[in-house]
């Protein structure tokens, strides 16, 4: 079994998952496109489900709360993507909510190398 770098001994399962997924996007896209949804759209959906669900995730580790989205644009080939960026606010130790940036989970986002060559 090969190992992941990320989930060793585990190499098969994840890349199953992977392949599973990537066709389930593959079919979305597929559906989208054929009833009219143009690319510049499609791309707008899937990077703001990817940060949407990135927010979740860092939300699970972090003793951190929900606040809001704020709009960003993005140029492409295909035009401008617009795109709402969520944004969290640390919980202080009395409930009360402080405002804070969302530099803590939008790091891994903008440390990966997202390829947007799909957009145009």
């Amino acid at each position: 079994m090969s190992k992941s770098k990320n989930n060793p001994g585990r190499g098969n399962i994840r890349e199953g998952n992977t392949m599973k997924v990537r066709e389930e996007v593959r079919e979305t896209i597929r559906k989208a496109v054929n009833e009219g949804v143009s690319l510049r759209e499609i791309g707008e959906m899937i990077l703001q489900e990817a940060m949407m669900e990135e927010r979740e995730a860092y939300l699970e580790v972090e003793d951190d709360e929900k606040n809001g989205t704020y709009f960003r644009y993005l140029g492409t080939g295909n035009g401008v993507l617009r795109l709402r960026v969520p944004r969290t606010r640390k919980v202080d130790s009395g409930r009360r909510s402080s405002p804070r940036s969302t530099r803590g989970w939008t790091r891994a986002t903008r440390s990966s190398s997202w390829d947007l060559s799909f957009l145009g």
